[in-house]
């Protein structure tokens, strides 16, 4: 069964302390370049995370990591 996701406002305002919180464009190209795993649903112009999502970084999980936890479809 799918988690229930939550938007990017939401997903930053659990994962940060309000005063040291990325800018939501810098969290959006966080969601663009998949640097949060698992990787974020783009509805329209909105971002949804999973709850446990997490930023990752450059180093984050391989394309064969993405594909066997059924993460390999392309965002937009």
């Amino acid at each position: 069964m799918n988690k229930p996701k939550i938007s990017l406002q939401t997903w930053l305002a659990q994962n940060y302390v309000a005063s040291e919180a990325p800018h939501i464009n810098t969290a959006r190209r966080w969601c663009h370049d998949g640097l949060i795993y698992p990787l974020p649903e783009k509805h329209g112009r909105e971002y949804y995370l999973t709850p446990d999502a997490r930023y990752v970084g450059k180093n984050g999980p391989t394309l064969l990591e993405r594909m066997n936890n059924g993460q390999a479809s392309q965002h937009s």
